[in-house]
């Protein structure tokens, strides 16, 4: 649905702002928040510390992962979602790892799909366009179960 939130895990600032760009060009509407690590992750899905506020910092319908994170890396982030909220949350890996242990991993902790980033802007603008197209527009059902 558009107009639920996505919630993008990256430790690097210049991703974060590519991501953000590429929302941007493949018209992307919906609120996009941001969290730094792993920590920060589980912080704000348990609206914890600064996340309290779940009209500043409601949870995501879709939550894009990186792999790896100081602290908590995103799998261990992922088995914690799946172990205390409610499994129609979307979790996407989005990793520039594509280390088969960390495919077999995520897909054990029951990702709902690794993406490899790629090295172009337009690259990452067309796969934005492939996860609006799948998990946001087309798979509105998942929310509704």
């Amino acid at each position: 649905m558009i107009d639920e939130p996505i919630l993008l895990v990256d430790d690097n600032p210049d991703d974060l702002e590519l991501m953000r760009l590429a929302f941007r060009r493949a018209h992307v509407i919906n609120p996009v928040h941001t969290v730094h690590d792993g920590e920060a992750a589980i912080a704000y899905l348990s609206g914890e510390g600064d996340y309290a506020d779940r009209a500043r910092h409601p949870l995501p319908y879709l939550i894009l992962l990186d792999v790896k994170l100081p602290g908590k890396n995103g799998l261990e982030v992922l088995r914690w979602i799946r172990a205390r909220l409610d499994h129609n949350v979307v979790v996407v890996m989005l990793s520039s790892s594509a280390q088969p242990r960390d495919v077999v991993e995520a897909a054990k902790s029951h990702c709902n799909s690794y993406l490899v980033k790629p090295d172009s802007l337009h690259e990452l603008v067309k796969m934005v366009e492939l996860i609006k197209a799948y998990w946001i527009e087309r798979n509105q059902w998942i929310r509704k179960h």
